[in-house]
């Protein structure tokens, strides 16, 4: 009965434990080989089965655990972008941009504040410094005459930086 509940519990080839269906098959081999009516043979075979079907149990529940923890993230990462996508639009309302700047706001600043906006929520100090420099960042590049502004383009290098693009 242990071995049709096994088998029972396995209905996706996806979902196969290799470490299980050899168990399986070493139990059936074991009873074919070993079983001359010996019920303690049987019992021995059963408890392996059923150490064998907890394994199998235990990693599916930590598969189970894994891509829950997985979707999770993907959650909060989709909420974080469009958070991250909801502030350029806010801040982009009535600007018409160069094609190339706004590309490079649209993917580099957008992931730069997609991961600030992971880490911390729309009311936290950093949060609103990376509004703040948003703002000022579409200032300066659509300001009439050119504006250096040094600290503002030290914060986005180093920001950018983080986030996984390098000034090459």
């Amino acid at each position: 009965s242990r071995v049709a509940e096994s088998g029972a519990i396995i209905t996706d080839e996806a979902d196969t434990d290799p470490q299980f269906d050899a168990a399986l098959a070493h139990a059936v081999n074991r009873v074919e080989q070993e079983y001359r009516g010996d019920g303690a043979v049987l019992e021995h075979i059963h408890q392996e089965l059923a150490d064998a079907h907890q394994a199998h149990a235990q990693r599916s529940e930590a598969v189970e655990r894994h891509q829950i923890e997985a979707s999770r993230g993907q959650e909060r990462i989709a909420i974080a972008r469009t958070a991250a996508q909801a502030l350029l639009d806010e801040k982009l309302t009535g600007i018409t941009l160069r094609p190339q700047v706004e590309l490079l706001i649209r993917t580099a600043w957008q992931d730069a504040l997609t991961f600030i906006r992971l880490r911390h929520d729309d009311h936290s100090a950093l949060w609103q410094r990376h509004e703040r420099l948003t703002g000022r960042m579409l200032q300066v590049v659509t300001a009439a005459d050119a504006i250096e502004d040094v600290d503002l383009r030290d914060s986005i290098i180093e920001i950018l930086k983080r986030t996984g693009y390098h000034s090459e």
